[in-house]
């Protein structure tokens, strides 16, 4: 899986694509989104603070209505996270445990955003 295994400096070198906060997110049963995806991770964007342990999987859940794509499971491991202007931050590494349709389901995601970027891909942050 891409980025698993790297430093945190040699992860910064995998392209990143922003999203439009279309892609949904729920943990521990509160609503975010998607800010930027890279590879092997994601950040996420939630409105409110998370008591979140770093090195911990998490069950996300994920959905994006512009590609049809209905909840799927994400098990995501958290790099970081971080209060920021209001909102909470949180930098995901895709777990071990996303299973094939989830895998596949994420690569159709980043692959909408990569052909839909204006702009290029930014380092990653994860």
């Amino acid at each position: 899986m891409p980025g698993r295994g790297l430093s945190g400096a040699d992860r910064r070198v995998l392209p990143r694509e922003r999203s439009f906060a279309r892609i949904l997110i729920t943990l521990n049963g509160k609503a975010g989104y998607i800010a930027d995806i890279s590879p092997g991770g994601y950040r996420g964007l939630f409105p409110e603070p998370l008591l979140l342990e770093p090195g911990r999987v998490y069950d996300v859940e994920a959905s994006f209505e512009e590609l049809g794509l209905a909840a799927f499971s994400l098990p995501s491991v958290l790099r970081w996270s971080r209060g920021s202007e209001g909102a909470f931050e949180a930098g995901f590494e895709l777990g071990a445990e996303v299973g094939k349709a989830g895998m596949e389901a994420f690569g159709r995601i980043r692959a909408y955003y990569a052909s839909h970027s204006g702009a290029e891909a930014r380092p990653d942050e994860t």
